[in-house]
């Protein structure tokens, strides 16, 4: 017998912090798309350099270096702030906006950050990277690593309005099973299948076999596998915690 106390269902989030980050969010694409600009141009050399001396240390060509470490950065970010986020609502309950959660903070900067690391894997190369890339101008071919990173991180991102959205309609769930947090955990977990990709199209630019690679290299790669798994296993976390929302036979 399940027992079930009365309480507000909500909304979405105030007006005050929709705005907030709608402008913050448009102030930083506004900067990274004139920034793409200026290096497809070739009028900054700055991020070019940058990524040569990140693909120098690790022996990958600058277009999938710098993304790796991106991406390192952006699946630790997210991840943590997805478990503090699950901790929080098991020992507060519900929050008053997605603004008024810290761990919110982690999670939207780590999927932001994906999207930034896919889009620059596909701004980088100004030649084309391998036989398998993607055209998207006459001039202009990207990664299909790339690709898939940003389209992940952008579908995920998509998710942070469309929760909002959601909540509005609907009140305030509490389950993990709700469309728009499928989406959140979706994206991020998937982009572990794009960073493989993109990593190996590296490794086949250069003609390096995987023997060659450093052991940190490997270890990286490994974990990507390894992160691979424990992102498809988030799906089932309420029942890691024991605290699902429906019998396991409910649930698709």
């Amino acid at each position: 017998m399940r027992i079930i106390a009365a309480a507000n269902e909500g909304g979405g989030a105030a007006l005050d912090q929709v705005i907030g980050m709608s402008v913050a969010a448009t102030i930083v694409s506004v900067g990274l798309l004139w920034i793409g600009y200026l290096h497809r141009q070739r009028r900054i050399t700055w991020l070019q350099s940058l990524a040569d001396k990140v693909g120098n240390k690790f022996n990958r060509p600058p277009w999938v270096a710098l993304q790796i470490c991106l991406f390192v950065t952006t699946i630790v970010a997210a991840l943590f702030g997805f478990i503090w986020d699950v901790s929080l609502h098991i020992g507060k309950g519900r929050d008053a906006g997605p603004l008024a959660n810290p761990a919110h903070y982690f999670i939207l900067f780590g999927l932001f950050l994906l999207f930034i690391a896919g889009t620059l894997a596909m701004v980088l190369p100004y030649d084309k990277p391998g036989s398998a890339a993607v055209r998207i101008t006459r001039t202009w071919y990207a990664p299909v690593g790339g690709l898939l990173m940003a389209m992940c991180g952008l579908y995920a991102l998509i998710g942070f309005p469309l929760d909002d959205i959601w909540h509005r309609i609907f009140g305030q769930d509490v389950t993990l099973w709700g469309p728009t947090h499928l989406m959140l955990i979706g994206g991020a977990g998937l982009s572990l299948v794009s960073v493989l990709i993109l990593e190996y199209e590296g490794r086949r630019a250069i003609g390096f076999s995987a023997d060659d690679d450093t052991r940190f290299v490997k270890f990286l790669r490994y974990l990507s596998f390894g992160g691979l798994f424990i992102g498809l296993s988030v799906f089932q976390i309420e029942y890691d915690f024991g605290l699902n929302s429906s019998d396991w036979y409910s649930n698709p």
